[in-house]
């Protein structure tokens, strides 16, 4: 155990230091991506993976579907918003034009609220506390119609008590892609409770798997003579698993299936070079 909490100690200082590199090479501004143009401030939530997000590798698989759907919805919704890297960069760089988002810590609504000021995004942007079973009521009240939303969520593991039937089956008109955290339910809920979540989206969306890992680093060209070590651990997000997220798609539209979805991250990458 000690080896363990030393080796991380030791891991979690080399990415700290690399991510002051990237921002002392980049001025802290988004070099690839959905998110290009970018400026990341520091981080409450999770400074150290902001040199991912400068990088415009954090969540990649998430980005390069977002950079799909914006084609045909111009709404977005972040539930669990933390440091508004996607509730408000989005809006700010032009990807969606308004946002609303959802956050349970209230000094992070503060912070939210001054970022959008500063941004001079705020008339574009909602902030309210955690979204519960009127979520679809409150996003209309707020003039977002559904059917031109895509909502983002990342709770850690209340997911699965949110998303229940009644309130997937009232947002079954936007396209959702929800972060997955069964191992919070423990070793024995775990995979009852993505069952739970994947049967009752199912009855109301066409639902699809994403899982992270799709990486083409190599063609960053800031990690040019970098090591291998420093490269990779840059795509840390300091889990210690691989994330996965469901992507939930109104039935009355054709989703991308498995092989398509892995050909659009890969393609989302290889375009950073052209950018």
């Amino acid at each position: 155990m000690y080896y363990e909490q030393a080796n991380r100690q030791i891991i979690g200082l080399r990415l700290a230091f690399l991510t002051q590199a990237i921002r002392e090479r980049t001025g802290s501004v988004v070099q690839h991506g959905i998110l290009k143009g970018y400026v990341v401030p520091p981080g409450v939530w999770a400074e150290y993976v902001s040199g991912a997000y400068i990088l415009g590798i954090y969540e990649v698989a998430v980005c390069a579907l977002l950079d799909h759907l914006r084609k045909t919805r111009r709404l977005f919704v972040d539930i669990g918003a933390a440091d508004g890297l996607y509730g408000l960069g989005l809006v700010a760089t032009g990807a969606f034009d308004r946002s609303f988002c959802f956050e349970a810590d209230r000094d992070q609504q503060g912070r939210l609220a001054a970022r959008a000021s500063a941004l001079g995004i705020a008339h574009q942007t909602g902030i309210a506390g955690a979204a519960d079973a009127n979520l679809a009521v409150t996003l209309s009240d707020a003039g977002f119609a559904l059917g031109d939303t895509v909502i983002l969520c990342d709770i850690e593991g209340a997911e699965f008590d949110l998303f229940d039937e009644a309130l997937l089956q009232s947002l079954s008109a936007a396209h959702v892609i929800i972060e997955l955290h069964q191992w919070v339910a423990g070793p024995e809920g775990a995979a009852s409770a993505l069952e739970g979540l994947v049967r009752r989206a199912g009855k109301h969306f066409h639902v699809r798997m994403i899982d992270d890992g799709l990486r083409d680093m190599r063609r960053l060209p800031i990690l040019q003579g970098w090591s291998d070590w420093d490269t990779w651990l840059l795509c840390s997000e300091g889990r210690g698993r691989l994330m996965s997220w469901l992507w939930l798609a109104p039935l009355d539209e054709t989703p991308l299936d498995a092989r398509a979805i892995d050909a659009l991250v890969l393609d989302y990458q290889r375009g950073f070079l052209s950018r």
